[in-house]
């Protein structure tokens, strides 16, 4: 994809800090703990019958840079605390 590493090292970390929130939400099945490193280019979910529920696949690639405004904190934004759900 031409991803350059340092962009790499920053969405593995994000997907560790996901799967870290998942188990606090106690919906760790939502990422599998033995996903290889990389991204997912092709996902197909299946429902208890083995047929496809839904799909998702990369379409195309860009390099353009985001808006920096996009990472401003909203107005009248309010920090709280997230709030530990029992385990199922």
């Amino acid at each position: 994809m031409g991803m350059p590493s340092s962009d790499k090292e920053t969405m593995m970390a994000m997907q560790s800090s996901m799967k870290a929130l998942a188990k606090r939400l106690g919906s760790a099945g939502m990422f599998q703990d033995n996903m290889p490193d990389g991204f997912p280019v092709h996902v197909r979910h299946f429902g208890s019958n083995g047929q496809v529920t839904s799909e998702q696949q990369v379409q195309s690639v860009t390099h353009d840079g985001l808006d920096p405004g996009l990472f401003e904190i909203p107005a009248g934004y309010e920090k709280r605390e997230l709030p530990t759900l029992p385990q199922q």
